[in-house]
């Protein structure tokens, strides 16, 4: 169980959201951890090693029981933020921004909690692979919490 929750915490620090923008001749990009893109991402994050700890600390299988929903629950959150991240809006015209923010980011900029996919010619936004890792080590948190024998306090 600990392994699956540093899992969690490592996972955390990827790159959640990237950019990658023409700049130049070359290519630049930008990436954000869950922390950096998103609070939903973060209290997911704060939420299954919370959920570990409680459960590392506690001998009652509903205790457990219990932690191993609330993992579910932030892997539920984690996804329903993935799935509500929405495309770019390029509908007003030929000027188009990344983020609704009263200060203008610029071209690659990613906005906590205002983020787009974006796919055009010379600037692609979308998650990174560290939303995968994350999910992933969310999910295996579940596992661990749940095979983990009861009765054990403590036990790795």
């Amino acid at each position: 169980m600990v392994a699956a929750a540093a899992l969690v915490a490592a996972a955390s620090l990827a790159p959640w959201f990237r950019t990658r923008f023409a700049s130049g001749d070359g290519w630049e990009t930008n990436t954000a951890s869950a922390w950096q893109a998103s609070t939903r991402w973060s209290v997911a994050v704060a939420l299954c090693l919370a959920a570990a700890v409680l459960s590392l600390a506690s001998a009652n299988r509903h205790v457990r029981r219990g932690c191993a929903a609330a993992c579910v629950a932030a892997l539920g959150l984690t996804v329903w933020q993935w799935l509500a991240i929405g495309p770019l809006d390029t509908s007003g015209g030929l000027g188009w921004s990344a983020a609704e923010s009263s200060s203008s980011p610029g071209v690659g900029d990613i906005v906590r909690d205002q983020l787009v996919v974006v796919h055009l010619d010379g600037l692609t936004q979308d998650v990174g692979w560290g939303l995968y890792a994350g999910s992933a080590a969310m999910a295996m948190l579940v596992l661990a919490i749940l095979a983990a024998p009861s009765g054990h306090r403590g036990q790795l």
